[in-house]
C-alpha cells in the first residue's frame, strides 16, 4: 500500500504472468464487490502485447496476459500449481487404463458472453480447432501429433481417443503448462477466422469490449460468469501498452495505472516507496529426460543407468537454489 492509503498493486514480469493478473484480480473482488454492481476501471500498464492477437490457436502462452482473462479453461489450477476441476468448465475429467482414451465432462450451465449455453459440441471444436495443421500455440503440438478423433458421447460429454497413450492430456488442458482454453463453436461458425479477430467471444470473467492494435485493450465485467466467486469487482479492466518500464513506474506513482508490469531494477525502489509486489521471487523449469529410453541400443533403456543418474543428483540442493528460504532472501 501507499504512504495515502490507496491501493496500488504492481505486478512482477514472469512466465505465470496472466496467472498473477489473475489472482491478484481475485484477491481485489472480495473487497470490492460490495455493492450489487461493480464500479470503477482497473488500468494495466503493460510492457508487452506480443502479436496482439484473439484467437488462442494462432498464438502461444506470451498472449495470454493480453486475451486470456475472457477466456475459459477445461481444467484449472490451485494457488499451489496443483491441477483442480474448481475453476474450470470441466465438472471431472477421467482416462481408461492405458491412458489412451480421456473423457472430459462439462458442467452444466455455463453460458458464453451471447447468453447461449456451453455443450460438448464446444468441446470438440475446440481440440480439434487447437489440432489444425496451421496452429502455433504451445500446447497446439500435443494435441495435434497424437489425436486420433474426438467423440461426442452426450450434451455435456466427450472423449478425447489418442493414438498413443498420454497421462499429462490434463496438464495441456490447463493453465500451468498449456494455452489451450474453451472456444465457441456457433460463433466460429458464424463470423469465421478473420470475424473471430474483429468480434471475439468467450464465456470467462471478461467480456471484449474493444481494442486499439498497438494501444490498448478494453474488456468489462461477466456479472453472468458460472462461477460467483470469481466475477470481477471491477466494471471495467484497461490493459494499456508501455512498453518503457521508466514510463511505466510514473504512471503507477502518478495514479494513471493502477497495476504495472516491472523490471528487475525497479521492484526495491518501488518496496520502499511502499508498494505491494505481487510475482514469484525465481521462475524455474528443471527436466531430467531420458532420450531414446525406449530403444535397448542406448544406454538410458538400461533401469540401472537411469537410476544412477537419479541418485546421483543432490535433489534437495535443487530446489534450495531455485526456492531460497525466507530469511536467505531478506
Amino acid at each position: 500500500m501507499r504512504p495515502s492509503g490507496r491501493s496500488l498493486w504492481c505486478l512482477l514480469v514472469s512466465l505465470v504472468l496472466s496467472a498473477m493478473l489473475s489472482a491478484w484480480a481475485d484477491a481485489q473482488f472480495t473487497s470490492a464487490a460490495t455493492s450489487a454492481k461493480p464500479q470503477s476501471t482497473v488500468n494495466v500498464a503493460f510492457h508487452s502485447f506480443s502479436k496482439e492477437v484473439m484467437d488462442p490457436a494462432l498464438h502461444g502462452t506470451p498472449g495470454l496476459p493480453y486475451r486470456g482473462q475472457m477466456f475459459d479453461w477445461f481444467i484449472s489450477a490451485t494457488p499451489e500449481g496443483k491441477l483442480t476441476t474448481d475453476y474450470g468448465v470441466l465438472e471431472r475429467y477421467e482416462s481408461n487404463a492405458d491412458a489412451t482414451v480421456w473423457t472430459f465432462v462439462l458442467r452444466k450451465g455455463i453460458r458464453w458472453h451471447d447468453g447461449v449455453e456451453m455443450t460438448a459440441d464446444d468441446l470438440k471444436f475446440t481440440v480439434e480447432h487447437y489440432a489444425r495443421p496451421t496452429t502455433q500455440c504451445t500446447q497446439c503440438g500435443a494435441v495435434r501429433g497424437n489425436l486420433d478423433r474426438v467423440e461426442v458421447v452426450d450434451r455435456h460429454t466427450i472423449r478425447l481417443h489418442l493414438q498413443q497413450p498420454d497421462a499429462n492430456i490434463p496438464a495441456a488442458f490447463g493453465p500451468l503448462e498449456g494455452d489451450l482454453q474453451i472456444l465457441r463453436k456457433h460463433h466460429f461458425d458464424t463470423v469465421g477466422l478473420p470475424g473471430f479477430e474483429e468480434k471475439p467471444l468467450g464465456s470467462g470473467p471478461w467480456k471484449f469490449v474493444k481494442r486499439e492494435i498497438g494501444q490498448f485493450i478494453e474488456y468489462e465485467a461477466n456479472l453472468d460468469y458460472w462461477n460467483p466467486e470469481r466475477i470481477p469487482g471491477f466494471a471495467k479492466l484497461r490493459m494499456v501498452l508501455v512498453p518503457e518500464s521508466r514510463t511505466r513506474v510514473a504512471m503507477l506513482k502518478r495514479g494513471e495505472a493502477d497495476l504495472i508490469s516491472l523490471e528487475p531494477q525497479d521492484v526495491e525502489p518501488l518496496k520502499k516507496d511502499g508498494y505491494q509486489i505481487i510475482g514469484p521471487r525465481d521462475t524455474g523449469y528443471p527436466m531430467l529426460v531420458f532420450y531414446k529410453s525406449y530403444d535397448p541400443a542406448f544406454l538410458t533403456h538400461k533401469l540401472e543407468f537411469r537410476k544412477a543418474l537419479i541418485l546421483g543428483v543432490d535433489w534437495d540442493a535443487v530446489v534450495k537454489s531455485f526456492y531460497p528460504s525466507e530469511s536467505a532472501t531478506n
